[in-house]
């Protein structure tokens, strides 16, 4: 989904009486309070969807299948989103 979609899904001109460029501001500072919150190592809860976290993954040696040579990962940081309880039932297929 790109940034115009995001902003005009919701018809926010029609529901809330808010401009587009506006609406647009609002998302993008949304991005970038996220983005602000995961570097400081914060959570940051997204209710009825879950949370998103920065987590520090360990360094580790690989082989390389085609090569067979030893491949070693520094540590790294990876985001890691956990779905929250009432998206997992909603999305659960019956």
């Amino acid at each position: 989904m790109r940034l115009r979609e995001i902003v005009t899904r919701g018809a926010p001109q029609k529901r809330y009486g808010v401009k587009n460029d506006i609406a647009t501001q609002i998302v993008r500072d949304f991005f970038a309070n996220l983005r602000i919150a995961l570097l400081d190592g914060e959570e940051f809860h997204l209710p009825g969807l879950g949370k998103m976290t920065m987590v520090t993954m360990r360094s580790k040696t690989c082989r390389d299948p085609k090569t067979g040579d030893v491949v070693t990962y520094s540590k790294r940081q990876r985001i890691r989103f956990r779905t929250s309880g009432a998206l997992l039932r909603a999305l659960r297929v019956k």
